[in-house]
């Protein structure tokens, strides 16, 4: 535990010093982080996230008037009716209300305040740079080393943090996968987290290449190889929901863009002549299954399996359709139909445990990220950053993948956007000045 306190002690102390250039390098290296980097590993576990993300809130709220900031924030009214959505659930449980409520508390911290915090800590053009910069070198250190990691089979990172775990809370380990076969997954929880943060942030490096240059310059050749990088960590990821959402906002974008006419021409037909026979190999078996319940390759669950796995929760959801059945009833309901245990779409869960109120509140958030934010300039990053999203939660719910990447994403594309804006009104207001001088 000493190297995770090592983290924490030097975040607060450079967060104290500078607080400005701290917050952005924190929340790129906060992606790393995960269940299982606990300060205090025994229920109820104190992760490095909640701690360090409680620290930089609480800097927040001395820097501003919290008050007057969530009155600004675009999206409060959304944030708001999911707030109420958890508690009410949490409140009417199953499971006992102690048990529920810091599990609450900790996804309304990690996943909705620390974005507030984000959208008005991080506003100046070189902290955006830094952010950008910082989650830049993490995800391609991390696609390396997933790469490497699932070419000699081993993961030392991954296996080092297990052994910092009691036994009985490891629930990291790579043999778990094995019933699937070896899966890339670098140093996070999960291959989907791999997945996720590799696509997102392929969706921002490919805006930063199209037309915000002014704000990151990203060589054609940089952009090259890392797109080929990302695409063939993705496939060795081997999990349907990420390789299925990645290449289908990878295609949408291709189309829009026209990408045989474009820019985008050499780079990405360079990528796909090196790269499609390894690309069919090894994620042509892992797309058909999904529509084969009798596939023998890949195990998971089918369309059919899935429809299968609805009509249970719908028995129970009927049973408190507004509310839910509450935060934690899912499982529950796993000990009495062993056929819904993979419950593999956070539609079941939402139906479940959080009722109308909570799915509802839940597409809201994307209605109004793309009514609210969408510019002539950002509306396709934002439309395939969403339907990415929903795509991957539709098809799975893997621990940890958590909607704070995602509302991250929207950030780096709103603020980018609008810091880019400025620079071109300020920089014409300076033209203007000169020739008036």
């Amino acid at each position: 535990m000493i190297i995770y306190i090592i983290i924490v002690l030097f975040f607060i102390y450079y967060g104290r010093k500078n607080y400005e250039k701290a917050f952005p390098i924190w929340i790129a290296f906060s992606i790393a982080t995960h269940y299982g980097t606990c300060l205090k590993a025994t229920p109820p576990a104190l992760t490095v996230t909640i701690v360090l993300n409680l620290y930089f809130l609480t800097l927040f709220f001395f820097r501003c008037n919290f008050k007057k900031a969530f009155m600004r924030f675009p999206l409060k009214n959304e944030f708001l009716l999911v707030l109420i959505s958890y508690f009410i659930s949490s409140i009417f449980s199953r499971n006992p209300f102690s048990n529920t409520i810091l599990n609450t508390i900790q996804v309304l911290i990690n996943d909705y305040l620390i974005i507030i915090a984000i959208w008005f800590s991080i506003r100046k053009k070189y902290q955006l740079q830094l952010l950008i910069k910082s989650l830049g070198i993490i995800v391609i250190i991390a696609t390396i080393y997933g790469i490497v990691a699932f070419i000699t089979n081993s993961n030392p990172i991954i296996e080092f943090e297990m052994s910092l775990l009691p036994t009985e809370l490891n629930k990291m380990s790579l043999a778990n996968q094995t019933n699937r076969g070896l899966k890339a997954q670098s140093f996070f929880l999960s291959p989907t987290n791999f997945g996720a943060y590799m696509a997102l942030f392929w969706l921002i490096l490919t805006m930063l290449y199209s037309k915000y240059k002014h704000l990151f310059y990203i060589s054609t050749r940089n952009y090259t190889i890392i797109t080929g990088l990302i695409i063939v960590a993705t496939t060795l990821i081997k999990t349907r929901s990420s390789i299925f959402s990645f290449f289908l906002i990878l295609v949408l974008f291709m189309i829009k863009k026209k990408f045989w006419v474009s820019k985008y021409a050499f780079p990405l037909t360079i990528v796909t002549l090196l790269f499609i026979p390894f690309i069919l190999e090894n994620i042509a078996p892992y797309i058909t299954s999904i529509f084969d319940s009798d596939s023998k390759e890949i195990t998971g669950s089918s369309i059919d399996m899935r429809m299968n796995q609805l009509s249970i929760i719908l028995d129970f959801f009927l049973q408190n359709p507004i509310i839910g059945l509450g935060i934690g009833s899912m499982d529950f309901v796993r000990a009495r139909n062993w056929e819904i245990y993979g419950a593999e779409s956070i539609w079941f869960w939402l139906l479940l445990e959080r009722g109308i109120i909570g799915t509802l509140s839940f597409i809201w958030i994307f209605i109004s990220v793309i009514k609210k934010l969408s510019t002539t300039r950002t509306n396709l990053y934002l439309h395939l950053a969403t339907l990415y999203w929903i795509v991957l939660q539709t098809m799975t719910t893997t621990v940890g993948v958590s909607i704070f990447w995602y509302f991250l994403i929207i950030f780096l594309i709103v603020r980018g956007d609008r810091v880019l804006l400025n620079s071109y009104k300020v920089n014409k207001l300076d033209t203007i000045k000169r020739r008036n001088t």
